[in-house]
């Protein structure tokens, strides 16, 4: 049984010695007993559970090949390789080095369903400023778009899209920023440019490595 743990776990390996496991990992359990005891304890979350709850035309678009994530295997989205674009109705651009946790990705995209934002991103860290990052001449390209780079910047190793006019606008702004430059103030610029409706996201919402 696939499942992703929201805690950090010990499970025999295929050798029976202990193995720690990290929140945003996806196992395959297969002694259900103990797999649905992790599930009541709130230490995991079924797959099965997520793909259910998910739209039906969602998916994933993967910045980096390789090979596919057990997570993306184990809710059934459609997955694609490439530049960040909307491939569906719903879609997660994704950079491979970030865990998304499989409870968060639902409450996201319902959320988005429901009340209607168009992009979403979390938090890239509540202590760092758009003005401390990247080299200084594209902070000031930045600032000549926002006006202020004492703001928050986001991840975009996790970017949420609901296909609409802004989210596509939002992802050719991006693109042509990001040619030649720092992709998170691009991402910014991006931003500001377009106007989409936009839900930022809690830092906590990133399990990074």
């Amino acid at each position: 049984m696939h499942v992703q743990l929201s805690d950090y776990v010990r499970l025999p390996d295929q050798h029976g010695r202990q193995r720690l496991h990290y929140p945003g990992e996806v196992v395959n359990i297969k002694n259900k007993a103990e797999a649905y005891k992790l599930i009541k304890a709130k230490k995991a979350v079924s797959m099965s559970a997520v793909a259910e709850n998910l739209p039906q035309s969602t998916g994933v678009v993967m910045r980096k090949g390789g090979t596919i994530p057990a997570w993306v295997q184990a809710m059934g989205v459609h997955l694609k390789v490439g530049e960040p674009q909307i491939g569906w109705d719903y879609t997660l651009i994704w950079n491979p080095q970030r865990r998304p946790r499989a409870q968060d990705v639902i409450v996201t995209f319902a959320t988005m369903s429901r009340w209607g934002w168009e992009v979403a991103a979390p938090i890239y860290h509540y202590d760092k400023l758009a003005n401390t990052v990247s080299t200084k001449e594209e902070r000031q390209i930045t600032a000549d778009v926002i006006g202020e780079l004492r703001v928050p910047f986001y991840e975009t190793g996790m970017v949420f899209l609901k296909r609409t006019p802004s989210s596509e606008a939002l992802i050719r702004a991006w693109r042509r920023e990001m040619k030649s430059h720092d992709e998170r103030l691009a991402f910014m610029r991006a931003l500001y440019e377009i106007k989409p409706l936009f839900l930022s996201l809690p830092m906590e919402w990133v399990v990074r490595g």
